[in-house]
């Protein structure tokens, strides 16, 4: 089926057309070389049922992309000399020490290798909640020996490494503060969210296939 489909070039057309017949609702795709948009392209639906369609604006959630740019945030401190990544996180953040957690280091956490994967007993409006999420996080016992074994830090790493990144920023600023102002800003990116503003709340495209979680969570 061909939906809504819009692209600069037959062979992208032809790309984005295969990616819906293979069941995709929507896909919105952008390609720069050196700095360059080269090709671009939107199709499908956004919101099916509003028939509301993809393009140029819509804004997609990116779940674990957005790892690589926390990583960022923290290799920026380091190279301005605001921490150092061999350093225990408790040195930023003295809280994080309870439980057994003084020895875990900022390179551990990078690493997930700090043992304490799992997710604190939480609700969707408390995962939202930066300062509730911080306090369980702080509270957790490694059921891994910190260090010494990775296991994927799924949902709690943007947490710790966030905080981190506040606790040595100068300013103090809001995590999602500091991205904005010493990453996209500086880049020129505007459609980066960590949270989206109500006002831009229409423009973020229908997740689609269930409730259902596609991976076994055994350390909760």
């Amino acid at each position: 089926m061909s939906l809504n489909i819009n692209a600069t070039s037959p062979h992208l057309e032809a790309v984005l057309q295969a990616v819906l017949d293979r069941g995709e609702t929507g896909v919105s795709v952008a390609a720069y070389y050196r700095g360059k948009l080269i090709a671009h392209g939107t199709a499908g639906y956004a919101d099916v049922s509003e028939k509301r369609p993809v393009d140029e604006k819509t804004l997609f959630p990116v779940f674990s992309v957005t790892k690589g740019i926390i990583a960022l945030a923290v290799h920026i401190q380091a190279e301005r000399g605001l921490l150092t990544t061999d350093a225990p996180v408790s040195r930023y953040w003295p809280e994080f020490a309870a439980h057994g957690k003084e020895s875990i280091t900022v390179e551990d956490v990078l690493s997930h290798r700090a043992g304490i994967p799992q997710m604190p007993a939480t609700t969707p409006a408390q995962m939202a909640d930066w300062d509730w999420m911080i306090a369980r996080i702080a509270e957790q016992e490694p059921i891994f020996q910190p260090g010494k074994h990775n296991a994927y830090h799924v949902l709690v790493w943007g947490g710790i490494v966030g905080e981190i990144v506040r606790r040595a920023d100068p300013k103090h600023r809001p995590f999602k503060v500091f991205v904005e102002e010493e990453i996209c800003r500086p880049l020129g990116i505007s459609d980066f969210h960590l949270g989206v503003a109500d006002d831009d709340l229409d423009r973020v495209a229908t997740l689609y296939g269930g409730d259902s979680f596609g991976m076994d969570d055994k350390y909760g």
